[in-house]
């Protein structure tokens, strides 16, 4: 739903140029790669459920702040934060995946979960486009309580 208008957000609503955003977007692949492999060692030492816990609350933050981000200083370190704690804590997804998952059901259950992705993603990006015609940050505050409900099922459901 946001991701095609995360950009289009940055340029029109915060004002950012091209050559601003594309250094945050460096500076967040940057990070990406260093944080990556910690992530992996963090996956394997600690509870997954607390850190995807962990992922999720720290994505719905970033998300509010994203909307009321009015700088580059101000974008530029929400995305870098959100970027580590993301980048720690991803891994735990595919590990609970497989722990939670038969291994003779895992084919079928990982094409499943790939197809709803896709299906939320393609009626997300036409509803994002509705949304963002009639105010750029109307995507980023409808997916807020979508995030809101992946906690709660993580938090009441995956043990």
């Amino acid at each position: 739903m946001i991701m095609p208008f995360i950009v289009l957000y940055v340029l029109d609503a915060i004002s950012l140029g091209s050559k601003e955003w594309g250094l945050i977007s460096t500076i967040e692949t940057i990070t990406i790669l260093a944080f990556r492999v910690p992530g992996g060692i963090i996956t394997d030492r600690y509870n997954k459920r607390l850190l995807l816990l962990i992922g999720s609350l720290w994505n719905l933050g970033y998300f509010i702040a994203f909307i009321f981000s009015k700088s580059f200083l101000q974008l530029l370190t929400i995305v870098i934060l959100r970027r580590i704690v993301i980048t720690l804590t991803d891994p735990a997804w595919p590990a609970l995946q497989i722990k939670l998952i038969p291994k003779e059901q895992r084919g079928r259950i990982f094409s499943i979960l790939n197809v709803l992705v896709s299906i939320s993603g393609f009626i997300g990006s036409m509803v994002g486009g509705y949304l963002f015609d009639i105010n750029p940050s109307f995507p980023f505050w409808l997916f807020i309580p979508f995030n809101v409900m992946e906690f709660l099922v993580l938090y009441f459901f995956i043990r």
